[in-house]
């Protein structure tokens, strides 16, 4: 008998992403848009995140997550009880002139690990929970080709 994980082995990214019953075009937010506007963006695709791209760079930064807008909007009103990125970003700048940019580079835990179409779900589920060594817990993956373009996300 089979365990998940020997399933899960025999399915790629690509596959996983061909078989969604409605193909998706993914979204990607550029780092020097405003926040209000990338809300928008997410709202639009009925999307919780979006990786951030970074134009200047020519590089991804990290993802947009509506959990690190709800900190930003709801804990500048308890200054005192912000968290040190939060401190940060809000130090010296109103939140509306804030960019997804910032949001994604400051916000902890939201590195820019990507896998590639070919690798198999057995392994996206073990960087999903991460290892013992590895405090954090990541809710996606984004997908690239083997030109290293995005090609959506893993969740």
């Amino acid at each position: 008998m089979s365990s998940p994980l020997d399933i899960l082995a025999n399915v790629t990214c690509a596959s996983a992403m061909a078989s969604r019953p409605v193909p998706r075009t993914p979204v990607i937010i550029f780092a020097t848009e405003p926040l209000s506007n990338a809300c928008q963006i997410l709202a639009n695709a009925s999307i919780t995140s979006a990786p951030v791209f970074s134009q200047a760079d020519h590089s991804f930064v990290g993802f947009l997550d509506c959990i690190d807008i709800l900190q930003l909007i709801v804990k500048q009103r308890e200054h005192d009880f912000l968290d040190p990125w939060l401190d940060k970003l809000l130090a010296h700048q109103n939140i509306m002139d804030t960019t997804a940019g910032q949001v994604a580079a400051l916000s902890p835990d939201r590195q820019f690990d990507s896998v590639s179409e070919d690798t198999t779900l057995d392994v996206v589920c073990r960087m999903l929970i991460g290892n013992k060594n590895e405090a954090r817990v990541r809710h996606r993956l984004p997908v690239t080709d083997g030109t290293g373009s995005f090609k959506g996300v893993v969740s």
